[in-house]
C-alpha cells in the first residue's frame, strides 16, 4: 500500500501524449544516463511514468526543486530526500488537502486523527500477523499452481489473486463478493477514470461510468445490505449508524482500503518477480533461507516502490533550496526519488538486500505513513518465501513482453502484465 493507504491523486492530471522514454536505469545497477533536460520530467507522460529513473539524478542534481506544469496547472516538484522528509513532517505547511473529498488521504488533523483511529487497530503488526497463515495457504494454492504450468502473468495469475482474497477476507466481504469483484478487475481502470473525470470537471465516458457503477455498486450493496461477515468493514458501519461517518466518508473509506488494500501490494508482488529475473541466484538463497526474503523485499520496496510520488498543498509561502514556493501551491513529493538519494544511502543505484536499508519512504512518513505497510510487507514476503520453495528460476517472457502500468493518477509505479517463465524446483 502507499503512503496512508494509497497515495491520492489530483484534479489538475490528465493523460498526456506519449514519447520515446529515457535511458533506463530501473533495474538496480544499471549504468544511468538521461538525454534529456530536468525541463522534460513531466508528470502527466506515460513513458516516464513507465521509466522514470533516469531523471531522478538529474532532477537532485540539477533543479530538486522543479516547477512544471500540467495543462495549465503550475506544480512544484521535490526530489531530494532531505526536501521530501522535511514536507512529509511538516503537514501544517505541506496539507494533504489536495482535494475536497471527505476522506483519510486529503484530511489533516484534527479530523485526519479522527479517521484514522477508527481504522488504525485493524493494521497492528500484531494484528496482521495473526494472517500469516491465511496468506500462506493462498499463496502455495496460486503459485503451485503456475509453477507445475512453467508460466504466467504474474500480475493476474498470482499477485491480483492473492491481494484481492486478503484485503477482502480482512474487510469481511463475503466470498461470493469476493469472486465479482475479482471477475470485474478490469473496470478498475475505468473506475479510476470516472473519478479522475469528476476530479477535473469533465463529463466521464460511458465506459468509465459503467466501470464506476459495477465495482462502487458492489461495495455500496455490501455498506447498505446485511451481507457482510465481520471484520473492517462492519466496524466502518457501525461508526455510520452512529453518526460517526457520513455514507460519502463510509464508502469512501470502503473504496480506499479496498482499492488500496490490492493494488499497491500487486504492484509490490510483480516488481519483485521483476527483479528476480535479473537476478536469478537470489531463489535459490531465499530457499535455503526464508528470513532472507524479508530485507529483499525491503530492497525492492526502496528501488521499486509501488508509489513514486504524493501530492501535497502548501498552506504558506516556503523557501526550499533557495526557491520560493507560494502559498496555495500543488507540489508532488518524489518517493522513489528520495530512497535513491546517494545522501541518503550509499551506492543507492545497486540492489544490495545484505545492506538491509530498510528506512526508505516507500511507506512515506510522519502521520500519514501508510496504515497497510504491515500488511503489504507479509503478504509480499510470504508470496516471496512461496515461490523460492516452488520455482528456481524466473524469467521474462520473451514471446509476451511486460506492459508497464501507465494513467490514472501517474503515482503508481508496476505492471499492468507481466508474462513470465517458470523453472518448477526438483522436489
Amino acid at each position: 500500500m502507499g503512503s496512508e493507504i494509497a497515495a491520492g491523486d489530483s484534479a489538475a492530471e490528465a493523460t498526456a501524449g506519449a514519447r520515446p522514454p529515457p535511458a533506463s536505469t530501473d533495474r538496480p545497477g544499471q549504468a544511468s544516463g538521461c538525454p534529456y533536460t530536468p525541463e522534460d520530467f513531466r508528470l502527466d507522460d506515460p513513458s516516464i511514468q513507465a521509466d522514470p529513473y533516469a531523471f531522478y539524478p538529474l532532477l537532485r542534481e540539477e533543479r530538486p526543486v522543479l516547477r512544471t506544469t500540467v495543462g495549465e496547472q503550475p506544480w512544484w516538484v521535490l526530489s531530494r530526500q532531505e526536501d521530501v522528509v522535511s514536507a512529509l513532517m511538516d503537514p501544517e505547511t505541506f496539507s494533504s488537502r489536495t482535494l475536497p473529498d471527505a476522506a483519510l488521504l486529503f484530511s489533516d488533523p484534527p479530523e485526519h486523527t479522527r479517521l484514522r483511529a477508527m481504522v488504525a487497530p485493524w493494521f497492528f503488526r500484531s494484528s496482521i500477523n495473526e494472517l500469516a497463515a491465511s496468506i500462506e495457504l493462498e499463496a502455495e494454492a496460486l503459485i503451485g499452481r503456475v509453477a507445475a504450468a512453467g508460466r504466467c502473468d504474474v500480475v493476474e495469475d498470482v499477485a491480483v489473486k492473492l491481494t484481492v482474497t486478503m484485503i477482502s477476507g480482512m474487510l469481511g466481504i463475503p466470498a461470493q463478493a469476493v469472486q465479482e469483484l475479482l471477475d470485474s478487475r478490469r473496470y478498475s481502470g475505468l473506475f479510476l477514470a470516472f473519478l479522475q473525470a469528476g476530479r477535473r470537471g469533465v463529463e466521464p465516458s460511458p465506459e468509465a461510468r459503467a466501470g464506476y457503477d459495477k465495482i462502487n455498486g458492489v461495495l455500496g450493496g455490501i455498506v447498505d445490505g446485511e451481507h457482510r461477515e465481520g471484520g473492517l468493514l462492519a466496524d466502518l458501519v457501525t461508526q455510520l449508524r452512529q453518526g460517526e461517518l457520513t455514507r460519502e466518508q463510509c464508502m469512501a473509506y470502503v473504496n480506499i482500503l479496498f482499492g488500496a488494500g490490492h493494488s499497491t501490494t500487486t504492484d509490490l508482488i510483480g516488481n519483485t518477480a521483476y527483479v528476480l529475473t535479473g537476478r536469478p541466484g537470489d531463489l535459490d538463497r531465499i530457499a535455503q533461507d526464508q528470513a532472507f526474503a524479508s530485507p529483499f523485499i525491503e530492497e525492492v520496496l526502496r528501488t521499486r516502490p509501488s508509489f513514486h510520488r504524493i501530492p501535497r498543498i502548501t498552506t504558506r509561502e516556503v523557501e526550499i533550496g533557495g526557491e520560493t514556493i507560494p502559498a496555495g501551491a500543488l507540489v508532488r513529493l518524489l518517493l522513489a526519488s528520495a530512497n535513491r538519494d546517494p545522501a541518503f544511502c550509499e551506492e543507492p543505484e545497486t540492489f544490495d538486500p545484505d545492506k538491509k536499508r530498510r528506512m526508505h519512504l516507500a511507506f512515506g512518513k510522519g502521520i500519514h505513513t501508510c496504515l497497510g505497510n504491515s500488511l503489504a510487507r507479509l503478504e509480499a514476503t510470504i508470496a516471496l518465501q512461496v515461490m523460492s520453495r516452488h520455482v528456481s528460476a524466473v524469467s521474462l517472457d520473451p514471446s509476451d513482453p511486460p506492459s508497464p502500468r501507465e494513467g490514472g493518477t501517474f503515482n503508481g509505479f508496476g505492471f499492468s502484465r507481466l508474462p513470465v517463465l517458470l523453472q518448477a524446483r526438483a522436489a
